[in-house]
C-alpha cells in the first residue's frame, strides 16, 4: 500500500523593504497635510509593492503618538526624541522598536548625513541604500549596498567603487505642464534659507512682477527687501505651485548650494525656461540648450536678455519641455528600483 501524500507548495515569503524619509516634513508641513499629497516617496512604495516587495514608510514627526496612514501605500509617523534638535539631528527610539520588530531585509534612506540614519544603521545590522537628497557624503556611504544618485556627475564624483544609479526626481505631468496665460515674469520656488539665495532676486522685484514660494527662517528678512508687489504666499498645495510656475515666464533659481533640485524639472515640465548658477547646477541639463547656467553677477542680465528674446525663450522651452517629459515622469523611476533590488538581493523576490 503506497502512502499519498499532498504536495505542499511553499511559497517564499516577500522581502521586507522599508523607506525612511530623514528629513523631518513636520519643518514644512503638518502629518496630517504631508499624507494629503503626492509625493515621490508614496509612489515608489507603491512601486516597490508593483515589484513584489513588502514596501512601507517611515517618516518623522512632532507628535507624541505614532500615526498611521494605512491607504494603498502604508505610511507612518513616529515621534522624534527631542523636538529642540536640529532637523538633521532627530531620532526616533519608537521607531527604531518598530525596525527591531519588523527586521526588514533592506532600508532605504532618503537622504545622506542626518543623525537618524546613522543611528539606525549602527544598532540594526542589515543591509541598506541611500536617496542622495543633496549631501553626498556620509559616514557609512562605503558599506552603502546602493546609492541612489541625482546625476551621473555625482556618482562620477563621489559614489565610485559603490553600485550605484541615476534617480529620476519623478513628477505628476498631469499637473506640471504648459500653461499659456502668464501672470508673473520671474517665479522661484524654495525654502527661505540662506543657500536658496533669494536675495539675489532682490532687485529684480523692482523691475519685474515676480512670484516666491516657499517659507523659512530668512522669509521675513526678504520680504521687508523685496518690492512690496512682489506674489510671496509661503508654502502653497503641489497643484497651486504647479499653477504658479506655468504661469511664469521663466523660473530663477539663484540657491549656492544644492543637488538637483525638483523645481527646475518643474518648470521644465510646463515649458518654463530656467537660469540657475553654474557653479550650483551640474549633470542633466545643458547650458544654452534646454537652461541657462551663469554666474551670479549675470544673472540680471542674463533674465533681461531671456525675457526679450523671443528665440532663445522658445528653443529653451521646447526644449526643456521634451526633457522633462520623456525622463521625468512617474513611472521612470520603476526600472532603477528594479535594478536595486536584484543587484541587492541577487535575484528578484519570489512571492
Amino acid at each position: 500500500m503506497t502512502l499519498w501524500i499532498p504536495e505542499v507548495k511553499v511559497t517564499q515569503q516577500k522581502k521586507k523593504v522599508v523607506f525612511i524619509k530623514v528629513h523631518p516634513p513636520f519643518t514644512v508641513l503638518p502629518e496630517k497635510e504631508w499624507v494629503l499629497r503626492s509625493y515621490r516617496e508614496r509612489w515608489i512604495i507603491r512601486q516597490t509593492a508593483q515589484l513584489g516587495y513588502d514596501a512601507k514608510l517611515f517618516l518623522l514627526s512632532d507628535s507624541n503618538c505614532v500615526w498611521s496612514y494605512p491607504d494603498d501605500v502604508e505610511v507612518t509617523f513616529f515621534p522624534v526624541d527631542n523636538k529642540k534638535m536640529a532637523k538633521n539631528s532627530h531620532t526616533s527610539q519608537l521607531m527604531l522598536d518598530r525596525l527591531y520588530k519588523e527586521l526588514p531585509d533592506l532600508i532605504v534612506f532618503k537622504g545622506m548625513n542626518y543623525i537618524l540614519s546613522k543611528w539606525i544603521i549602527s544598532q540594526l545590522k542589515t543591509k541598506f541604500a541611500f536617496i542622495v537628497g543633496g549631501h553626498c557624503v556620509d559616514k557609512f556611504m562605503n558599506q552603502a549596498s546602493y546609492v541612489l544618485a541625482e546625476t551621473q556627475d555625482q556618482i562620477n564624483d563621489f559614489f565610485k567603487g559603490i553600485p550605484s544609479a541615476v534617480f529620476p526626481k519623478t513628477l505628476d505631468l498631469s499637473l506640471f505642464k504648459p500653461n499659456s496665460n502668464k501672470v508673473y515674469d520671474i517665479v522661484n520656488v524654495g525654502s527661505f534659507e540662506h543657500r536658496k539665495n533669494q536675495k539675489a532676486l532682490i532687485n529684480l522685484t523692482y523691475k519685474y512682477k515676480i512670484a516666491l514660494i516657499g517659507d523659512g527662517p530668512d522669509f521675513h528678512k526678504i520680504r521687508s527687501a523685496v518690492h512690496p508687489d512682489t506674489y510671496m504666499p509661503r508654502n502653497l498645495a503641489v497643484e497651486e505651485v504647479a499653477n504658479v510656475i506655468a504661469s511664469s515666464k521663466i523660473m530663477v533659481h539663484s540657491s549656492i548650494w544644492e543637488g538637483f533640485p525638483r523645481v527646475l524639472i518643474e518648470s521644465m515640465a510646463c515649458g518654463v525656461p530656467f537660469i540657475a548658477l553654474s557653479s550650483t547646477i551640474k549633470g542633466i541639463v545643458t547650458h544654452n540648450e534646454n537652461c541657462l547656467l551663469v554666474n551670479e553677477v549675470e544673472l540680471d542680465e542674463t533674465v533681461d536678455r531671456l525675457l526679450n528674446d523671443k528665440e532663445l525663450y522658445e528653443k529653451l522651452s521646447k526644449n526643456g519641455h521634451e526633457l522633462a517629459i520623456n525622463n521625468f515622469g512617474k513611472e521612470s523611476t520603476i526600472p532603477v528600483l528594479e535594478k536595486m533590488f536584484k543587484t541587492i538581493f541577487s535575484a528578484t523576490a519570489e512571492i
